[in-house]
């Protein structure tokens, strides 16, 4: 499995708005097996984006599409600024359900 964890900061009054665009837009993400976002506690504008694909392959082939870039800039109307972005190798996982 490989993925990427996103730092997004989110502007005032957006968040419900960043999910329903999550919601609709990742809903044929080829490759992907799951998808998370994490509001903290700290400060609720900052939410971590993880995306979970079934290989690097997939991962990259889902980046590069154009449909992937129309997603980016509509996710950006509701940021600040650009996410900080982490790809990686999934090296554990355990699923509870």
């Amino acid at each position: 499995m490989y993925g990427t964890i996103a730092k997004l900061i989110v502007k005032t009054g957006k968040i419900g708005e960043l999910i329903n665009h999550m919601n609709v837009e990742t809903r044929n993400l080829i490759g992907a097996l799951d998808i998370f976002m994490y509001q903290t506690d700290e400060d609720a504008s900052t939410v971590y984006l993880a995306v979970v694909f079934s290989d690097k392959k997939a991962y990259i082939k889902n980046s590069e599409s154009p449909e992937s870039n129309v997603q980016y800039e509509k996710m950006m109307e509701y940021l600040v600024s650009e996410p900080e972005w982490h790809d990686g190798q999934v090296i554990f996982n355990r699923s509870f359900k």
